[in-house]
């Protein structure tokens, strides 16, 4: 079994919490939190079509409800931990950059709050 963790800005705001609130209660975060649930059960184990590796140790789940491309990012930390960052519905054919790279200064950020 992995750690789900949700990664906070300095503020204290969670980006992927808030995403998923952000979702319909009864139509699109059933199926989120379903595929977070597997994340957390597999890990690392979870392949493509529900997770693909995009750049520098970040990854991203990968919900498609209805005609909606859902995406939260995440990277592994430590052993065990999984930490995810932030999501967003995408609307084009690739991740834009501007998302990965978000990403990646999250946990940036957070590998640093760690030591």
């Amino acid at each position: 079994m992995w750690n789900l963790e949700y990664y906070e800005l300095p503020s204290g705001r969670c980006l992927a919490l808030d995403f998923l609130e952000e979702q319909n209660a009864k139509t699109e975060r059933p199926y989120l939190t379903n595929a977070l649930d597997q994340l957390e059960n597999n890990g690392n184990r979870l392949g493509i079509p529900q997770v693909k590796y995009l750049d520098d140790g970040i990854f991203e789940l990968r919900v498609k409800i209805v005609k909606k491309n859902y995406r939260m990012f995440y990277f592994f930390f430590l052993k065990n931990t999984i930490v995810i960052t932030h999501g967003f519905i995408k609307k084009s054919g690739s991740v834009p950059q501007h998302q990965i790279n978000l990403a990646k200064k999250y946990r940036n950020d957070y590998e640093m709050r760690q030591k």
